[in-house]
């Protein structure tokens, strides 16, 4: 479950199984970009979904259960365009499991 609060409202819920942000360490830069291929600021980047790593760092396999994909569980931004993405691993068999509707088996 995510837990957080946003401004005058606290949000508890389950996470989302749609990845939501690319992460991309090229030579210079990590950009971290949304589904539809935008860039997104740093301070925009909300904890409880999902992220991708894609790029020159993740040069494994992108199907199944080989994607490198993890929840965000914090972020630490630091201006002006510092940020510190600490996240849970959802690549084991029974996280995978469990969003197919098949935990507990």
């Amino acid at each position: 479950m995510i837990f957080g609060i946003y401004g005058n409202s606290a949000i508890y819920e389950q996470p989302s199984s749609q990845i939501m942000y690319f992460l991309e360490n090229n030579n210079r830069d990590i950009i971290v970009s949304n589904i539809v291929g935008g860039k997104v600021e740093p301070w925009n980047i909300k904890p409880g979904l999902l992220i991708e790593s894609v790029g020159y760092m993740s040069q494994q396999a992108t199907t199944g259960f080989n994607r490198n994909v993890s929840y965000i569980s914090s972020i630490n931004y630091t201006y002006p365009y510092q940020f510190q993405i600490t996240s849970g691993d959802s690549g084991k068999l029974n996280q995978q499991l469990a969003k197919l509707g098949l935990g507990g088996l």
